[in-house]
């Protein structure tokens, strides 16, 4: 049980999030590198670098009670 709240607590946050910053973090989930990710999105691979490392620990902070 605890294990399908904290799956709908980290979708229900990831939908909360622009566009982006979904897919920067799907697609680091998918094991994709900064490096790799920055391409796609049409941005540098520093940015990828410093909004997945903020999304990473507001997510932390908002689900660490799972």
């Amino acid at each position: 049980m605890v294990k399908e709240d904290r799956k709908k607590a980290i979708a229900a946050e990831l939908a909360k999030l622009n566009e982006t910053d979904r897919q920067i973090l799907l697609l680091f989930n998918e094991g994709l590198s900064d490096y790799e990710i920055a391409p796609k999105l049409g941005t540098y691979q520093v940015n990828i670098y410093r909004r997945r490392t903020a999304l990473i620990e507001e997510l932390k902070k908002k689900l660490k009670d799972f």
